[in-house]
Parts: structure tokens; sequence; C-alpha cells
């Protein structure tokens, strides 16, 4: 509307009629005029342009300088941290509009002095928020993977952490527009900011203009039985990801097993009525507890979700809001899809926290989710599911992030309060064993479609070809230095003492909490705070200080989550080049496309982001990023942890493989005894942060 003024403004805003002042709204003057015989509608029209260029040149100067603040006080730390917040807090703590009209007045009246002065004031949110934010990534794997590669400085700073805060820069300018508008007419209203006779809202309501605006709002209602599907089909705009499956499933427990990218995730989000808006979902009859999904409104999923049908999704780290209580959490439900006081939704809470196997559950309910461990976490999923009393429950892959022992307890609880409520179960995994004991029936699917659908007791028989091959590649100690279907390094961490031989793999095992992922990260290079001695690839390391040069190029990372891994806002290509540009090496495009045809994958996807390809995929691009730079060692830090099967099986495999080709010398951390029996030439038993036990192959 603003830039459009000259042509839908019937009027000149400021031409005076004093015949015509102060007219009533007419077919002539729809708003009618002001006390000069104006047209107010179009000062009202014109009035937006100062405004809205006033507020632009207050978030122009106001969101960079927050965010370098910010930036720099999270990336830095130290004295510079609590010096930059400190000025920080002063202004926060001054009232904003109180100091802008101090330095008007200083300044004298206009729509620059009025800006400079505003942004002055509106800078300490976008700071605070952006060091906030920067604390948090500056542990992220993402920035860690950079860090490997020699990233650093300003580089890591503006190139890597900032994109990631501008996303809820412009969230918290969008929520400050309306606050700054109002201090840009409140200038105008007291005449210290755009002059007359130039239209600007705080001048015209300082005149006597006035505006209203009015809004209502209605609130809807619903109704009720399990999961039946005919013909599922999913598509994106140029891919075919789920191919015409049918199935049903009742008040039994049914697992839906399958590698990375075959659908089962997209089938389950389906099912809750969660799919991507750029996906396309099609078929004959979607029942979803006695609903017809095809049709249902958002409004209605609202009321079916977490009421008749739940889900516990695959990771609480990323499940769970960090910034409510673990009690609010699970009351949540109860607050939308119940009736019940205060008391009793807390006694409920309390209840189901128990349920669920979690001690003290009053004390809990003030914790938060950092506070928890893994195994907490999920019971903590799993309670928010129930305590609705669903009749169905979706459970995507609720125990990856876990380790062995604690994988067990939760499919035992899972399976006991299905039981005990008589309701149905979909899980979704890759772990076969555990399928096969706590699921009545297994549905295995193949990209994107569905092959076999068998007893979960047959599976050590199952009579199609993948669904055999799925049960026979999972690694053990027996299939050690066979191919599955489908340096010198000392170390002195926390009295732990390892040495091992170039060419080696060598296996850090133990529970969840042991100090093995810690000891890695002591070794990369990206946890200073260790003492003792430490020699890698010949190479002296000294505590606290950072791996530069050959030896960072030297040891370079395979993080546990390759999602969590790669920027998420990078293509994949600029994520791999950057270390390359940095090291000034040459034809960086065709390393890039050799190192994924090294590894199995068609060049073609480095031009996409890591949202676009599957967990095999994603991990194997990790593998490229660290070998990119050609190192010595290759640090493993749980790479199969959240693949099932058959893509493990191809991860494992080809890490054998160039551990052969390439005489890599490898640190693998896993708490699946398995994997270390068939990956490694020697291993240790790590607990509570100390070696117990040697282990040879």
């Amino acid at each position: 509307m603003a830039l459009l003024a000259p042509l839908i403004a019937p009027f000149d805003p400021n031409v005076q009629t004093m015949s015509s002042r102060l007219l009533a709204p007419s077919a002539q003057h729809w708003f009618g005029t002001d006390g000069f015989g104006r047209d107010l509608l179009s000062r009202v029209i014109y009035g937006a342009r100062p405004t809205l260029l006033l507020v632009s040149l207050i978030l122009v100067l106001t969101i960079p300088a927050g965010l370098l603040i910010g930036i720099t006080a999270g990336y830095v730390g130290g004295w510079t941290e609590r010096l930059l917040m400190r000025i920080t807090d002063i202004f926060l703590s001054l009232p904003n509009l109180v100091i802008a009209l101090a330095l008007v007045a200083i300044l004298g009246p206009g729509l620059m002095n009025g800006a400079l002065a505003l942004a002055l004031t509106s800078w300490p949110p976008f700071a605070r928020q952006a060091r906030a934010e920067t604390l948090a990534l500056r542990r992220s794997d993402y920035l860690a993977a950079a860090r490997m590669q020699g990233i650093t400085g300003f580089r890591l700073m503006f190139g890597h952490i900032l994109p990631l805060c501008m996303p809820t820069a412009v969230v918290r300018a969008a929520l400050s527009l309306g606050g700054i508008i109002l201090a840009a007419a409140g200038l105008g209203f007291l005449g210290m900011g755009v002059q007359p006779p130039t239209a600007e809202w705080g001048s015209m309501v300082a005149e006597g203009s006035k505006a209203m605006a009015c809004a209502t709002d209605w609130i809807p209602v619903m109704q009720n039985n399990l999961l039946h599907a005919e013909g599922l089909t999913i598509r994106s705009d140029d891919a075919l990801l789920v191919d015409n499956i049918s199935f049903s499933v009742g008040r039994e427990r049914v697992a839906l097993v399958g590698e990375s990218g075959s659908g089962k995730s997209l089938t389950a989000r389906s099912l809750m009525g969660l799919l991507s808006p750029a996906l396309h979902l099609q078929a004959s009859q979607l029942q979803v507890a006695g609903e017809n999904a095809l049709t249902l409104s958002e409004r209605h999923w609202n009321q079916l979700r977490g009421n008749r049908v739940a889900m516990v999704m695959q990771d609480p780290k990323y499940a769970l809001n960090p910034t409510r209580t673990i009690g609010w959490q699970v009351e949540e439900p109860l607050i939308l899809h119940r009736r019940l006081s205060r008391a009793e939704r807390k006694e409920k809470v309390c209840e189901m926290l128990d349920a669920v196997g979690l001690p003290d559950p009053r004390r809990l309910m003030q914790q938060y989710p950092h506070q928890l461990s893994g195994g907490m976490g999920q019971r903590v999923m799993l309670a928010i599911a129930l305590i609705t009393d669903p009749d169905f429950l979706i459970a995507d892959e609720p125990t990856s992030a876990l380790d062995h022992a604690m994988r067990d307890q939760v499919l035992a609880l899972i399976r006991g309060l299905v039981e005990a409520r008589n309701m149905g179960l979909l899980l979704i995994s890759h772990d076969l064993q555990q399928v096969s004991e706590h699921c009545e029936r297994v549905m295995v699917m193949y990209k994107g479609r569905l092959l076999d659908t068998l007893p979960a007791a047959d599976l050590p028989h199952a009579t199609h070809p993948y669904t055999r091959t799925l049960w026979a590649c999972r690694p053990g100690k027996a299939t050690h230095g066979q191919t599955l279907p489908g340096y010198e390094l000392r170390t002195v961490v926390h009295e732990v003492n390892l040495e091992v031989n170039a060419g080696e793999c060598f296996g850090l095992v133990g529970p969840s909490g042991c100090g093995k992922s810690s000891l890695l990260w002591v070794l990369a290079g990206l946890n200073p705070h260790w003492q003792g001695q430490m020699q890698l690839a010949g190479h002296e390391v000294q505590p606290g200080k950072a791996f530069t040069g050959a030896l960072r190029q030297e040891v370079q990372m395979v993080f546990q989550d390759p999602y969590a891994s790669l920027h998420p806002r990078h293509r994949l290509r600029r994520t791999l080049a950057e270390p390359l540009k940095l090291l000034k090496c040459d034809n960086i495009n065709d390393r890039i496309d050799q190192g994924f045809r090294h590894v199995g994958l068609d060049p073609a996807l480095a031009d996409r982001y890591p949202h676009q390809l599957s967990g095999g995929q994603r991990q194997r691009v990790a593998i490229v990023r660290a070998l990119l730079l050609q190192p010595k060692i290759l640090l493993l830090d749980e790479p199969t942890s959240a693949l099932d099967m058959s893509v493990q099986a191809e991860i494992l495999n080809l890490l054998n493989d160039l551990k052969q080709q390439d005489g890599l010398t490898m640190v693998l951390v896993s708490h699946d005894p398995d994997v270390i029996d068939h990956m490694c030439d020697r291993a240790v038993h790590m607990s509570q942060g100390r070696i117990i036990e040697q282990i040879s192959a």
C-alpha cells in the first residue's frame, strides 16, 4: 500500500481545502477530512510511507548491531561476553521511548534522527537472542565438524552461525515491528518525528484521527476407531516415495521395518496427518481411529492427534520443549483434550510418570528435559503419548538413540503398557531382533513398497528374499572379517591409556554415559579441557591448544548423527567445498564428485540439502567430508546407531573397504558389541569413564 500510494490515493494528501474542513465520511471522502480539509484516506495511505521507512531504517541498524554483539559474545566468551552483556543489560533496563525522546531532543526532530534514536534502544533483544543461540550452537555437531576441518573465527561466526541466527532474528523483528511502529508514532505524536505537513500516523493521531479494529473468532468440535489403508501413495513433485501400499492394524503390536528411505516414517506421518505440504497423498481408503483421514480438516486432526491416536518420536532431545518443565509438557494433552480440574490433572500426571517407571514423579515434574538421561526422556515422551488413554500408539524409532540395555527396557515398557490398556501399536524400527521379541506381526517395506507381512516369530525363517537378507545382515562375532549381505596414537586422558597401531581399527564400547564420545572429542581436538600426554599421527598435542595445520587435516571425525553434523541451510556441495577452499585446492568440484562415487553415491546428490537425503545417504556424505582432507586417523562416533540393519551393513562394508584400500587408522565408538566384534582388531570396554576390560578380536 505504501509503495502504491500515488496510484491508489484518491487525493493529494497535502492539499488543503478549508471549505471542506471536518467532513463526515462520504462517497467522495471515504474517511472524511481533517481540520485543514485534507482527505483522511489519502493521508492514511501516504502516512504508511514515512512510518515504514522509519521502521526499515531502525531494523537495518538494529539487526546487524544486535547479531554482531550477540554472536561475538556467545562465541568468544570470557571477559568479552561479560562486558558486552553488561552493556546490553544496561540498555535493556532503560525505557526505550524515554531514551529516544532524550536523544531526539539533543539531535533535533526528523526522520533520520528519530530512526537513530530508536535504533540505539532497540538492539538489545536481538543481541541477547543471538548470544543464547550461539551458546547452544557452539556445541552442535555441524559446528564441531566445521572446526574439525579448520574453519574458525570470523568465517565460522558469520559463515555458519549467522545464517542459523537469521531466521529467529527475522521472527524477532516481526514481533518487534508493532512496538517499533508505536514508538515511531509516539515520536510523531509528540512532534519529534516526521515534521508537518508530511502525512505520518503519529502526527495524525495527534490531530485527532482515530482508528478502530475489531475481530471475532470461533471455536469448533469433533468425534471416533484403528488403522486401515488401501492404495496409500505418497509422492513429491519428482519422485514416488510410498507406492500403493495397503494394510490394517487393530488392537495388536505390529512392526514396520525396512532400510532408511524405504518410506516407513512417511507412512507413519501420513497416519497422523503430519506430511509436509510439499508431498501429495492419495489413497482409496485411509481410516484412522474410525475417521476418514482423507477428508479431515486440520481442526479435526488436532482433536484426533494426542487424543485417539498418539505418536512417540525418535529422539526426546529434539521432541521435548527445552523451555518447559516435564510436568507442563505431560499435562498439556489433558488441558487440550480432557475437562479436568488442575488438581485432577496433576494427580493424573503423577500416576502416568509412575506408570512409565520414572522415580519421584513430583520432583521430576519440576525438572527440564536437559536434566534427564536419554532413557528418562524417552519415558517422558511415552507418558505424554499415553496420558489421554489413546486407542492407538505409533512409535517412530523410539529406541535408536539409546544403548542396548536401555532399548530392551523401553520396548518392554511400551509392550506392557500397550497390552495393559488394550491399545494398538505400530512400531517403526530397524532392530529386527527386538522386533521379533516385542511384536506380534511385522510389515517389511523396501523403496516405498510393502514387500512382506509375517508373524514376528517367523522372522528367522522368512521366505521373502529381502526379509531373509535383513535378518542375515546383522553384524556379530560370527561375521568378523566377513562381507555382510547386502598409526600411531598414544593417549592419556582422565586415567585412560590407549595405544593404537597404524592401520588398525580400534573400538571403544560401553553403555551410554560411560565416556566414549567424550574421549573421542578429546582425540578430535574438540574438547580442550583435558590433562596428560597425547600424541596423534606423530604430533605432540598440548592440553588446551586447538589443532592446526597438518594435524587438523590428518585427524577427521564422522559424527553420530549425520543430519545434525551437516549444516541444514547449506547445500552439501558448499559444505564439502569450504575446507578445500581454505586449503586452496584445485578442481574442488571434481574431487567432491569423485568422493561421492567412492562411497557409492550419485554426484548429483551434492547439490541437495541434508534433509533431502535418507539417513544412510547422509552418513555416506559425512564419510566423504572426512575423507576429502585425506586424513591418517578417522574417528567414528556411533556411525551406525541411527541406521537400519541393511544400511548399517552397507556402511560397515564401506568402512572395511576404506580401511583396506587407504590404510586408514580408525577409532570406532559404539554401544553395540556386535558392531565392535565385526569391525575392530582390538577394543576396550569402558564404564564410568574408565577402561575396565581389554577385548581382542
